[in-house]
């Protein structure tokens, strides 16, 4: 069922439907672990940087 017809079938306007979505995801978002929001960060070895054979260039 595409957004539209569901807000069609409930008497509401999509405006109304894609705000209240957005509000349940900040919420799912801020009932998180706060150690589950920072990326790690992974060393990358020096050598790996200068080399030739780069799979980043």
């Amino acid at each position: 069922m595409s957004v539209s017809e569901w807000c069609q079938e409930n008497s509401i306007a999509k405006a109304n439907y894609y705000y209240r979505m957005s509000q349940v995801r900040k919420a799912c978002v801020d009932s998180l672990p706060a150690e589950t929001m920072e990326p790690p960060i992974v060393p990358v070895p020096t050598e790996l940087m200068n080399s030739e054979d780069s799979a980043f260039e």
